[in-house]
């Protein structure tokens, strides 16, 4: 990956906006539509990422360091276990 700027934790991004900071942080592809069912809440009311409601315009949103933590913490999970010995 690139060096990129530091999420601005106060930037609240709409979901186009969202799969297009998640396409160029991660280098993956990610489509509106992906982001939109990370984006709905399943049956128990929970969402794939932490996105929320804006209470001025009802839009749902998500702060961009919410979506880049929850991009990276996976992989910073997975290098932390098998540094520790794959426990």
């Amino acid at each position: 990956m690139s060096e990129h700027r530091p999420a601005n934790p106060n930037r609240l991004l709409t979901i186009p906006e969202a799969a297009k900071i998640y396409s160029e942080r991660t280098g993956q592809p990610c489509t509106e539509r992906t982001m939109r069912s990370w984006a709905s809440p399943d049956r128990r009311g929970q969402r794939k990422l932490p996105f929320r409601p804006c209470p001025l315009t009802g839009r749902v949103m998500i702060t961009e360091t919410g979506l880049i933590d929850s991009a990276v913490k996976p992989f910073n999970d997975a290098l932390r276990d098998w540094r520790r010995g794959g426990r």
